[in-house]
């Protein structure tokens, strides 16, 4: 019989918070003119750090090895927030998007720079998967290579940063046609609206079928228990489709749903749930998952998402004034010996 690990969803909540933050850090800070730090010894720092990170997901998994599922999954969040705090740390300490900023064209281009910023912030992740994925394997029965296991961790986290890549750059090539009406909008205070109309048209019709493709989803074989879930849905008045979603190997109970236009909405349950929940339990998971349609939860997502976007463009401005004009900043200072940028 499959084993079955039960996983609530705050977990994917708690991956967009640290890519939010990891998405504020890049969008707030800006290339000095001089970084503090020559280039040879801010990659023999970053090596270091780098170095001593992967020998902490190495002691973190090594002391979850006996604790199972659960065990894991603390672990996993645990060093991913490490991770956010190195990383954060080292954008500042070892102004990161200095040697970044060429990338962008000058600044023509920011996305790419900040493209650039998630990749070594990846790293980080990635050597934590390469020590995640022994206990993984005995947790979930499942071999990886090492290189397979990084992209499949890869696949599951995209979705919660391809908004905001596709959308920055979208805006960045705009912001680079010579197009006098469309500068004029993109001057404007109608800027906001024209970002929050790209950003819904891309939730709507492109990115359900994104996620669906990178999880690997597929529609849940025919057969009686499908027409079963069909019908209820319908009762409750959603046309849905029904995929089954393989998360961590299909063996975590949990179900999904996304999608706000009907015809591009779709709901995901893991095997696990299907084998674990007889009728009246898969029941009050659908009712569950259909309770966030009828309550808008989908739409309140993308005001989350754009409003924090837009947060952060407007607060990458102002905020190293704010800083500036701390006199605990200068207190630090003084204390550490060291004098701030100006």
């Amino acid at each position: 019989m499959q084993k079955c690990i039960i996983v609530s969803g705050y977990r994917m909540y708690n991956k967009l918070i640290f890519f939010l933050v990891v998405i504020f850090v890049l969008a707030t800070d800006s290339p000095p003119e001089s970084p503090d730090l020559p280039l040879a010894p801010a990659v023999l720092v970053l090596a270091t750090v780098l170095a001593a990170y992967h020998l902490a997901c190495r002691r973190a998994f090594s002391r979850a090895c006996r604790g199972g599922a659960a065990a894991y999954f603390r672990a996993e969040a645990r060093m991913t927030l490490l991770a956010v705090l190195l990383f954060s740390a080292v954008v500042h300490a070892l102004d990161l998007k200095f040697y970044l900023h060429p990338l962008s064209g000058n600044g023509r281009l920011p996305v790419l720079e900040n493209l650039a910023g998630l990749a070594v912030f990846f790293v980080f992740l990635a050597l934590m998967w390469n020590q995640a994925r022994p206990l993984y394997q005995a947790v979930f029965f499942r071999t990886h290579t090492r290189i397979s296991f990084i992209l499949s961790n890869v696949r599951v986290n995209l979705p919660i940063i391809l908004p905001w890549v596709l959308l920055s750059l979208a805006f960045d090539l705009l912001g680079l046609l010579d197009i006098p009406w469309l500068s004029a909008v993109m001057a404007s205070p109608w800027n906001d609206l024209v970002v929050f109309a790209v950003f819904v048209l891309f939730l709507l019709f492109f990115f359900p079928p994104l996620v669906r493709f990178l999880w690997n989803c597929t529609p849940l074989p025919a057969g009686p228990l499908r027409d079963r879930m069909e019908r209820f849905c319908r009762q409750q008045g959603l046309n849905v489709e029904i995929l089954s979603w393989p998360l961590f190997e299909g063996q975590v109970v949990t179900a999904g749903i996304m999608g706000i236009l009907p015809r591009l909405r779709y709901l995901l349950v893991t095997p696990a749930l299907l084998q674990a929940m007889n009728w009246d339990e898969l029941q009050a998971v659908l009712a569950h998952e259909i309770g966030h349609v009828k309550r808008r939860h989908l739409i309140l997502y993308v005001v989350l998402f754009l409003g924090f976007s837009i947060f952060a463009g407007v607060a990458s401005e102002p905020l190293p004034y704010l800083v500036l004009s701390s006199d605990l900043l200068y207190s630090l200072s003084s204390v550490l010996r060291v004098a701030p940028d100006v």
